[in-house]
C-alpha cells in the first residue's frame, strides 16, 4: 500500500473541447481515501458550478446533494473501482473522476522468473484499471 502522503487514491477533474477535441487538465488529488476523493470532486464540482451557464449548473448542484449518488461512488472507489461523472455546458464536457491508484502486488507463490543477468525476480500479479470511462 502507498503512503497517503502520495495517496492511495486519484481525483482529477478536466474539461474537453468538443469542436476541437482538446483536453484541459483541471486539476487533480492525490487522496488517502475514498471520502477524501469524492470531497474534493465536490469542491470542483461547486467550483465549475459558479463559472458555468445555469443549465450545466442544474445537473452539478444536484450531484452535489445526491447521498446515494454518492453512497454509490464511496461503493464503486471501495470495491477498486472508478467513478465518474461527466456534465455539458455547450462545446465542453467536464469530466470529474476519482480512481483508486492500482500496484503491481508480488504473488505470495514460490514461483520466479529470471531477470536480464540471470537473477531470480519474483512473479507480479498486476491488477487491471476498469475500462468503464463512464463509471457505470
Amino acid at each position: 500500500m502507498t503512503s497517503p502522503a502520495h495517496g492511495d487514491y486519484r481525483a482529477d477533474c478536466v474539461a474537453y473541447a468538443l469542436h476541437d477535441r482538446r483536453l484541459f487538465w483541471l486539476g487533480g488529488y492525490a487522496a488517502d481515501s475514498p471520502w477524501s476523493a469524492l470531497t474534493w470532486l465536490a469542491v470542483r464540482a461547486e467550483h465549475i458550478a459558479e463559472q458555468v451557464a445555469p443549465e450545466a449548473a442544474l445537473p452539478l448542484r444536484a450531484w452535489l446533494t445526491d447521498g446515494s449518488e454518492h453512497a454509490r461512488a464511496l461503493s464503486r472507489l471501495g470495491r477498486d473501482s472508478a467513478y465518474s461523472f461527466l456534465v455539458r455546458d455547450g462545446l465542453l464536457i467536464y469530466i470529474l473522476s476519482a480512481a483508486p491508484v492500482l500496484t503491481p502486488v508480488a504473488r505470495q507463490s514460490s514461483g520466479t522468473t529470471a531477470g536480464p543477468h540471470g537473477q531470480q525476480l519474483p512473479q507480479v500479479l498486476v491488477i487491471p484499471r476498469s475500462s468503464d470511462p463512464c463509471g457505470a
